[in-house]
Order: structure tokens, then sequence, then C-alpha cells
């Protein structure tokens, strides 16, 4: 039985408020560990819009960065910090003059104000001896919750028990997702199967990664939840992870041999469990090409289909037939508008005039801030990536093409950030983010690192 909204809700939201501004005030450090979990649960207050976590705790560090007169930024990125500043400023101005987006521009500002702020956090906390097993632990920590209540979820979704279902609205109303009619699509605790799926993805690297650098008494824990969180993110029967996955496989295949061999290795032990598991697992994998099949002809048809509900379809026709959107953006927040008054109710906005978000960062950073912005972005990216192959940060390379990949179809903004800003310390000061105290007997096994 699904639920939708509760107590919980308003609960979990200032629950992890208080946490990020005791945290920031006492040991802005250790905020490193809840950041990745606090960013994908999704639990929010039906205030103006939905009052998410995402909302309040990017929000809580860019404010303070201010107090703190700590918004520096590294050297090495000022030339695209810059011209990301500048079109934002410019993209600002243009919505204030259209007018028409109301309440949503400031919603919008202060989203990629906070977006910033995380990047910024995660690199200064980074740079701090400790920091980079911090951040690793907390995708670890992220992944590990997911996974366990979403293996609850299929278990309640059997026997009738109560689990988290998806919520997408003020309304609080809740439905499960249910793949050809027989497996349910496990979203954990984050809004939809398709963003909990690169969630688990990271924190399996990042519990891979821990058992490398963490100590060795933890390491057969972090190798369960890698595997456990690969397994889950399979379950969500996402169309746009499972294209992902294809990429970053081919990638992997491209350019790192040695990362290939080990996801071969993973590859036979599935291949091993599923015969084992016989028929379970054909109906499994039926179910599996009855999605794939099924998202494939979505894409053919496009906007041909008699009900087309994935708005990236209609920004790639909209960018299509104005291909100048692609240099001069729409205004901060706008494109809701833009597409609404070029194909009518249900594109842009819903029935209910909700605000029908887009699911790639992709288009949402070109129609918000311009295609200079989005190129230097992704440039960033890009170097990053390189940079971390160079240097045999697995963790790190593997992460960032998994999470560009991904920014092409759904939201991963934050996680990305934090990656990117974790990058560029890892590859500034190697020498001191990885050091790790054995604890001492008898006390607690958590996070006795150096400081």
């Amino acid at each position: 039985m699904a639920t939708g909204y509760s107590i919980f809700d308003p609960l979990v939201v200032l629950i992890s408020f208080v946490l990020t501004l005791y945290l920031l005030i006492k040991d802005p450090q250790r905020l490193l560990l809840y950041i990745p979990l606090m960013l994908s649960l999704f639990f929010f207050v039906p205030f103006v819009t939905l009052l998410t976590n995402w909302h309040t705790v990017p929000m809580l560090i860019a404010g303070w960065w201010v107090f703190q007169k700590k918004t520096r930024f590294p050297a090495s990125i000022s030339l695209p910090i810059a011209v990301i500043f500048v079109s934002f400023a410019a993209q600002f101005l243009v919505s204030v003059v259209y007018g028409d987006v109301g309440t949503r521009l400031i919603l919008r500002a202060s989203h990629y104000v906070g977006v910033f702020a995380l990047f910024l956090f995660a690199y200064y906390m980074s740079r701090r001896p400790g920091g980079y097993l911090l951040l690793l632990q907390g995708f670890a920590l992220a992944a590990a919750v997911h996974s366990i209540y979403s293996f609850y979820q299929i278990i309640a979704f059997d026997l009738g028990l109560p689990f988290r279902g998806l919520v997408r609205d003020q309304s609080g109303t809740a439905s499960a997702a249910v793949e050809s009619g027989l497996f349910l699509r496990v979203n954990g605790l984050s809004s939809e199967p398709k963003r909990l799926a690169y969630v688990l993805f990271v924190g399996a690297l990042a519990c891979f990664e821990l058992v490398r650098i963490d100590v060795e008494k933890r390491r057969t824990l972090y190798r369960a939840f890698g595997y456990l969180s690969l397994i889950a993110s399979i379950l969500t029967f996402s169309g746009s992870y499972y294209l992902a996955l294809v990429l970053f496989g081919i990638t992997m295949a491209l350019v790192n041999m040695s990362v290939l061999k080990s996801f071969a290795v993973l590859s036979f032990a599935c291949l091993l469990v599923a015969t084992f598991l016989g028929s379970a697992t054909e109906r499994y994998l039926d179910a599996m090409q009855q999605g794939i099949d099924r998202r494939f002809q979505e894409v053919e048809i496009g906007l041909d289909g008699e009900v087309v509900y994935r708005q990236e379809f209609f920004a790639q026709d909209y960018v299509a037939n104005h291909p100048s959107v692609v240099a001069t953006g729409l205004g901060i927040g706008r494109y809701n508008v833009a597409l609404f008054r070029e194909y009518g109710l249900g594109v842009g906005y819903g029935q209910n005039g909700r605000i029908l978000p887009l699911n790639s960062n992709f288009f949402e950073l070109i129609f918000d801030l311009g295609g200079l912005a989005t190129i230097s972005f992704y440039a960033c990216i890009l170097v990053l990536t390189i940079r971390a192959k160079k240097a045999g940060e697995r963790f790190l390379f593997m992460a960032l093409v998994m999470l560009a990949y991904q920014s092409l179809t759904i939201q991963v903004l934050h996680f990305l950030v934090l990656v990117m800003g974790a990058a560029m310390a890892r590859l500034k000061t190697p020498a001191i983010v990885d050091k790790v105290k054995r604890p001492a007997q008898g006390m607690p096994t958590v996070l006795k690192h150096e400081v």
C-alpha cells in the first residue's frame, strides 16, 4: 500500500534544516557526511512550492558562505565561473524585463545560488584532511539507506504493507509505479525511480572506493552495500538510467580496461545469481525488455503520440524551431511560460496549473542560462573528467562520466556539483584528503578521521 504526504514530511525537512544549521556552526566539514542523503530524500512542506531539502540545505550553505565571507572560488576555473555569473545576471534581467514568471524567478535564481554554494562547499571542505573520505561515506550512506528501503518496498508491495510511494505535488497523494503490471519500480525515499538510480550508482562507486582506502574492518560492509545498491538501481526500471549505463559501459571500454574487467566480473556474478533464481529472473528480464521497448517507442513517436508527457520532447522541438534560443536563452525560470505559449496546456504547465519541470539538466541550463554558460559548465566537467582519469582517481572519473550522461535526461545537478567540487579539491591536494585514523579499541568505528 503506497502512502504519501504525512507528518513525517515536515518532520524530516525540519530535522534536516536543524542538523544542517547545527553542523554549519559547530563542524561544517562533517556536513559532507549527510549532504548526499538529505539532497536525495523527497519529503516536503507544501509552502508556495514543494519546500524540500534540496531547497533548504543549499540555501543554508549559501547563507553560511556569505556570513563567513568565503565567497572566493578556485582561480583555475575563474574564466568559466565568470562566464556563468555574467550569463546568470543577464538572464535574470531578461526575466525581470518580461515580468511573466512571478515568484518562479526568485525560486529558480535561489536554486542556482544554492547549487554554486554546494560546489564551493564540496571544494573547500574536501581540501581539508578527511573531507574527501567524509563525502565518499556520505554517498555510501545515501545509497545504503535508499537500497535498504527499496528492498523493503518490494516486500511491502507483495505483502500489502505500507511504504512511501511516488508523490509528485502538493496534494500529497501517492501512487506506485509498476513495470509491465508485475514488478514494483523502487524509488527508495526519492521522488521517482529515475531520480533514485543515479544516487544508488554513485553510492555504489563510493562504496567500492571506500573498500580501497578506508579501514580494513569496514571493507566487507562497504562491499556488500556496493553490490546491494547496484542491484537496487537495476530494479528502478529507469530507461534513462539504462541508457546512461550503456553509454557509461562503452566509455569505460574505450578508456579504461581495468575498470571494464571489474564490470565483467560483476556481470558474470550477476549472471550466476540470475541462473540460480531461474524463472524469477526470466520474468524480471521480460518486464525490463518490455519497459525498454516501450520507451524506445515513445522516443520514436515523439510529439505524434496521443499523450506526450515527457517535457524534454517539447524542449527538443522548441530548440529545433527556435535555434537562436541556444545562444540567447529564455531567461531564468521562463521556459515553462515559453513552452506553454508554443504548445498549449499540458506543456510547461499541467491541467491544474502546476509547473511541469524538464527532465534534462542540459536543456534546462540552455533555457535558463544560455548556451555560453552551458558550454562552459560542460567544458569544466570534461576537463575534470580527463584530469581525474590521468590522476588515477577512479571514483571521480566514473562518477563524473555517469552523472554527465544522466544530466542529459534527468536532474542531477546537485550531485554533479558535489562531485565536481570534490574532484577539484582532490586533484589539487591529493596527499591530504584520504588519511584515516584507525578507531581506538572500544570506540565507535564511524568517522574517526584526521582533522
